[in-house]
């Protein structure tokens, strides 16, 4: 009998995560298939009966810290772990670093949330970035979206998540520049069309670009 709770009847389904050296982490059939269709599918007879071990599933290319806090939050239903970029005693720099591999983890949560096709999970990762970002002085750099947008297609609630905050968020400041000059090209593209959709049109387009703006006068 499947269950979604911790039930003692409910039965043990090992995660065997990586390739090299697995590591194995255990969770409730129940809780497991409750809302990845994935899991579902994995857990039925007819595909469990192939395996060599039908209570192992094999997740060979997920990351170990990844799958972890997929678990805890099948059994939990909040993502809350966020490192030590709170902690007062960390300089700048390893605020920053923290900050870094928070959004790194979420971003690859997120994907192995597209693997396991578990919708519920990924509203919860995009949920707890966006809290996070609006908490942290620190932005999701490029790194954050060449992830996305490697491991995600056209459409991606991320990806509209990720552009609609550097429409809303990005200023004349250098390092935005910066950054700029290292996003995928298909980010800059949807990046500039969401900013010319809020764009508000200028009433007096003509004296707007007046040449007078882009060619210095001889005075002389």
């Amino acid at each position: 009998m499947v269950t979604d709770r911790r039930s003692p009847c409910d039965k043990i389904i090992k995660l065997s995560v990586g390739s090299d050296d697995p590591i194995i982490i255990n969770v409730h059939q129940g809780v497991l298939c409750k809302s990845s269709e994935f899991f579902k599918i994995a857990m039925k007879p007819e595909w469990a009966d192939q395996r060599d071990e039908p209570d192992t599933i094999d997740l060979c290319e997920g990351t170990v810290d990844v799958v972890k806090l997929y678990v805890d939050w099948l059994y939990c239903s909040h993502i809350g772990v966020i490192g030590p970029y709170w902690d007062e005693n960390l300089s700048k720099a390893e605020k920053s670093k923290a900050a870094h591999e928070f959004y790194k983890t979420l971003a690859i949560a997120y994907l192995f949330g597209d693997e396991v096709v578990d919708v519920k999970f990924q509203i919860s990762v995009l949920t707890r970035f966006t809290e996070f970002e609006y908490r942290s002085i620190h932005k999701p750099g490029p790194l954050i979206f060449d992830i996305i947008y490697q491991g995600t297609s056209a459409g991606s609630p991320m990806r509209h998540f990720l552009c609609d905050y550097v429409v809303l968020r990005a200023n004349n400041d250098p390092g935005w520049a910066e950054g700029f000059k290292q996003y995928p090209p298909e980010a800059l593209v949807d990046i500039v069309t969401g900013l010319v959709a809020k764009r508000k049109m200028p009433s007096a387009i003509v004296s707007a670009m007046s040449p007078c703006k882009y060619f210095e006068r001889n005075e002389a």
